[in-house]
């Protein structure tokens, strides 16, 4: 029984601060319920947030890049290239011998 009253008694006290014209509080209350219970982040927070996810998704990308691609090694490509030549020399001289 005093517990009840107790919780009247809270919820009478939070809507006369309502009442007040503490507005800001109540939306922040009722984003929290409608975000499962987290607090809800200010919009800089998630820009930044989101600005660090890209950059960090870019470094990712760019070393999977490094990783497949052999030909990023300016030397590495040289030797692609060099090989490249010598099989199309081989090429050119099947075809005239054939």
């Amino acid at each position: 029984m005093l517990y009840a009253v107790v919780r009247r008694s809270r919820r009478e006290e939070e809507m006369k601060k309502d009442a007040d014209g503490d507005i800001l509080r109540l939306y922040r209350k009722w984003r929290k319920q409608r975000n499962n219970g987290k607090p809800v982040k200010k919009k800089a927070e998630e820009e930044e947030r989101r600005r660090r996810r890209r950059e960090k998704a870019k470094m990712k990308k760019e070393e999977r890049k490094v990783e497949t691609s052999p030909l990023w090694d300016k030397g590495c490509a040289k030797k692609e290239s060099q090989a490249a030549k010598e099989r199309r020399d081989r090429t050119e001289i099947k075809e005239r011998k054939g």
